[in-house]
């Protein structure tokens, strides 16, 4: 599980030394097994059984009731299943879908679709037909993870930077071509202006011509 920092975009697992900002816990649990593996040469394949964000001790605290909660643990969501993605993991299982344990729900009580809900449709209709290539290494402020899906590329990025009170820095990323199109992690177009974008802790998807 990864932890709410109380800010927009900013959570973490210090046991794990893992984060929005690093590498993400799920991923730091899939190379050390792979490690292990690798140790007593067994090949196994991996998967997520439980993952979430949590927030406060019970999920009622008033930072856990914010919508910059709900909007992070939607930005957590996609994040996840990306990483799921460029790890090779073979299932990556939200817990849970109406639980509401430490408001890790995707549905509230009367089964209303919560952001997170969105983001999670969002993140298997957008990636379901590509396939992770690489990072993006060459934006060090940026969270990027690369997907080639017939003949685009599907870009996956966040800023990685904060200020000295957790609050997500924006990063202006120059990218290598006009994109085709850009959304959010809820779907929605962003409109395009240019091969210059601005990136904040919320995931934006960017389809880029192969070159």
């Amino acid at each position: 599980y990864e932890y709410y920092f109380g800010r927009l975009g900013t959570y973490g697992n210090t046991w794990w030394k893992s984060g929005w900002n690093r590498t993400l816990t799920l991923t730091k649990k899939a190379d050390f097994l792979k490690e292990v593996m690798e140790r007593f040469n067994v090949d196994k394949p991996l998967m997520v059984t439980e993952t979430a964000l949590l927030c406060g001790s019970d999920g009622w605290e008033p930072m856990c009731l914010h919508p910059d909660f709900e909007n992070t643990k939607a930005a957590y969501v996609a994040q996840s299943y990306v990483g799921a993605l460029a790890n090779g993991l073979e299932a990556n299982i939200w817990y849970s879908l109406t639980g509401n344990w430490r408001a890790n729900n995707l549905l509230d009580s009367k089964l209303n679709p919560l952001p997170s809900y969105y983001a999670y449709t969002t993140v298997v209709n957008s990636l379901k037909d590509g396939s992770f290539t690489r990072e993006l290494n060459e934006y060090p402020d940026v969270n990027g993870y690369e997907f080639e899906d017939g003949n685009h590329l599907i870009w996956f990025v966040s800023s990685r930077i904060s200020d000295q009170d957790r609050n997500v820095i924006p990063v202006q990323m120059d990218l290598p071509s006009t994109p085709v199109k850009i959304w959010d992690m809820f779907g929605e177009n962003v409109p395009v202006k240019g091969s210059s974008i601005t990136v904040t802790g919320l995931p934006l998807y960017i389809e880029l011509p192969k070159p």
